[in-house]
C-alpha cells in the first residue's frame, strides 16, 4: 500500500485555501474602504468643528453678526466638493445668545459606483463677551 496524497486531495485543500485566501483579501479590501471613508469624514468634521471655533472666537471679541455663510472645500479621495453651511441666528427673548448651526454635506462615491449623499450637522449656543 502506497502512503501519500491523491491528486484529488489536493485539489481539495488548495481549494479550500483559495476560499480562505478570497475571504481574507475580500476583509481586507472592505476595511480599506471604510478607513478611507473615515478620514474623510474626519477632515470633513474638523473643518466644521473649525467653522464652529471661527464663531466662537467672533463672538469673543463681540463680532458675531447673524445671517448664512457657505465656504467650499476640497478633500484628497472625495471627488466631490464639501458645502460647508454655516447658519447664526439670535435667540429669541436673549440679546447677546446665538444658535450656531454648521452642516456640512457632500457626496460620496464608493466603488460600486453609486452615489450616495452624506453631511454632517453640528448645533450649538454661543454667547458673546460684551457683558
Amino acid at each position: 500500500m502506497r502512503r501519500g496524497t491523491t491528486l484529488v486531495e489536493l485539489m481539495v485543500s488548495i481549494g479550500f485555501l483559495g476560499v480562505g485566501a478570497v475571504a481574507l483579501l475580500t476583509c481586507v479590501n472592505a476595511s480599506v474602504v471604510k478607513e478611507g471613508y473615515a478620514r474623510r469624514r474626519a477632515i470633513i468634521l474638523a473643518a466644521a468643528e473649525d467653522a464652529v471655533d471661527s464663531t466662537r472666537g467672533a463672538a469673543t471679541m463681540g463680532s458675531i453678526f447673524t445671517g448664512a455663510s457657505i465656504q467650499y472645500i476640497t478633500v484628497p479621495g472625495l471627488q466631490s466638493t464639501v458645502t460647508i453651511t454655516t447658519t447664526i441666528t439670535l435667540q429669541a427673548t436673549y440679546s447677546d445668545l446665538y444658535l450656531v448651526d454648521v452642516a456640512a454635506t457632500w457626496n460620496e462615491r464608493p466603488a460600486v459606483g453609486v452615489t450616495r449623499a452624506d453631511s454632517i450637522v453640528l448645533d450649538t449656543l454661543i454667547r458673546t463677551n460684551d457683558t
